[in-house]
């Protein structure tokens, strides 16, 4: 780190630890981004995530309660056909389902241009959203991981999570002077894009909408599906 200016240096600043490449559970989008690492155009500052996971019987109500609210939603939004799968978390050793998704839960990315890459439609499905005009390609990015599959909304409306958002963005994201050094992206692997929006279609008016807003420039939900942070609207 550059004690004089408190920013975070770049990966091909650093000098690299062997790092574990394999995800807890298949992830298309971060296995491009941890292919980021190894080719040492990325680096995790916070490493050794907790594999978490959930009886499958659990896993099952949250999914129903996600897609209930999904066809609730798509009727006034019309966003992409999307679904959670109780197949999509593989089962451990212990007979539950893996919900963590990589070893770690912040990527600091050279380039946004590299991770922008990481985002193309390969890693989802065949849909392009055009989000060029959001993040500033001059500014490298941090990556901030949420697994949280609860579908009461805790991941963007609650601490720890809003806690989170605000400080990471503030540590990371911004010098001693508040100036923007970095752009932040969200991802909520496990979040369909309408658990961001009420049963009318509307942004929540929660104290995790305000700190979103006031720090995060993409969002990246379940399938890939994107929405503006600042427009609290789904980039299609």
């Amino acid at each position: 780190m550059n004690q004089e200016t408190f920013e975070w240096p770049l990966a091909r600043e650093i000098t690299h630890e062997s790092h574990q490449k394999a995800l807890y559970k298949p992830d298309s989008f971060l296995q491009s981004v941890e292919n980021l690492v190894e080719r040492r155009l990325a680096w995790c500052p916070i490493k050794g995530g907790t594999r978490r996971s959930e009886p499958s019987s659990q896993l099952e109500k949250w999914i129903e309660i996600q897609m209930a609210h999904l066809r609730i939603v798509h009727q006034r939004l019309h966003g992409p056909d999307v679904r959670l799968r109780l197949s999509d978390f593989p089962v451990d050793k212990k007979g539950k389902r893996t919900i963590t998704t990589s070893r770690t839960v912040l990527y600091l990315v050279d380039s946004t241009s590299d991770l922008k890459e990481c985002l193309k439609p390969s890693s989802f499905t065949d849909r392009v959203a055009d989000f060029s005009a959001i993040l500033d390609v001059s500014l490298p990015a941090l990556l901030f991981v949420t697994n949280s599959i609860e579908s009461g909304g805790r991941a963007f409306s609650g601490d720890p999570f809003t806690g989170e958002v605000a400080a990471y963005s503030h540590v990371f994201c911004h010098d001693l002077a508040n100036v923007k050094v970095r752009n932040f992206l969200v991802y909520y692997p496990h979040q369909l894009y309408s658990q961001f929006f009420t049963a009318q279609g509307q942004k929540p008016a929660n104290k995790g909408v305000m700190v979103i807003q006031a720090n995060v420039d993409l969002l990246v939900t379940s399938c890939g599906v994107l929405i503006d942070p600042k427009k609290w609207s789904v980039i299609i």
